[in-house]
């Protein structure tokens, strides 16, 4: 990837396990971005999975991949997972890599030049780090990006030995869905610059989960901001 584009926007990487809410804390990310006037926008390494699959998968399954409901991504999720490792063990993790910065690439030259702060780009699914220039140190060291990683939890009741409830409560943490994010989400979460753990509302109305998880997300981007603004000034 040229240079030019490279300096020009501030990258974030996003890992986590499938349903993690990758893409609800880029959505909230984006939201808050956009009060400070600030433009974001984001590039998935699965959606070139999910597009070089897209025929197969509307002849095998009768829906596309690209718009599909979570029980429907559980189905094919097996299908996407084969494709993507093919393309990773031939080009030792950076088939996908590549076709994102060509994606990268072309926003740089779509983007208008910002006044006060460059444009954000989050890259929202990170998930490998098995090759020596995987997706962990394209995002960390090429890109200089800052990862985070995302966890969710659902809260479980504390009973005592009368098998009461103590009014406590432990962290029921989401298990990855396959073997390929069992073994490497744990490699992305001890790399990440920064870990989130926020609680499952998948059954709260979209409103009510944003009011718990938009505080989180803002003393993200306050942070990346003041990071930027300290590097601008050295």
């Amino acid at each position: 990837m040229n240079e030019a584009a490279k300096d020009y926007f501030n990258f974030v990487g996003i890992g986590g396990i499938s349903g993690a809410g990758k893409d609800l804390f880029f959505t909230l990310c984006k939201e808050y971005l956009k009060e400070l006037k600030i433009s974001s926008t984001r590039i998935g390494l699965g959606d070139e999975v999910k597009s070089e699959a897209a025929k197969t998968i509307k002849q095998m399954y009768g829906f596309s991949p690209k718009d599909c409901s979570r029980k429907q991504k559980n189905l094919i999720r097996s299908h996407l997972v084969f494709l993507g490792a093919i393309k990773r063990q031939q080009s030792k993790g950076r088939y996908w890599i590549e076709k994102a910065e060509h994606a990268i690439e072309k926003l740089h030259q779509n983007f208008l030049p910002q006044i006060l702060i460059n444009p954000f780009i989050f890259i929202t699914d990170v998930r490998y780090d098995e090759y020596e220039k995987d997706e962990i140190h394209w995002v960390t060291n090429e890109l200089e990006g800052t990862l985070v990683h995302i966890k969710k939890f659902k809260p479980s009741p504390k009973i005592n030995e009368k098998l009461m409830p103590t009014g406590l409560f432990s962290r029921e943490w989401s298990t990855p869905p396959n073997k390929a994010e069992k073994e490497n989400d744990p490699r992305v979460q001890r790399n990440a610059h920064k870990t989130i753990e926020w609680q499952d509302y998948e059954n709260t109305p979209l409103l009510r989960a944003k009011k718990h998880l938009v505080p989180a997300v803002k003393s993200f981007i306050d942070e990346e901001l003041e990071k930027i603004s300290i590097k601008k000034d050295l």
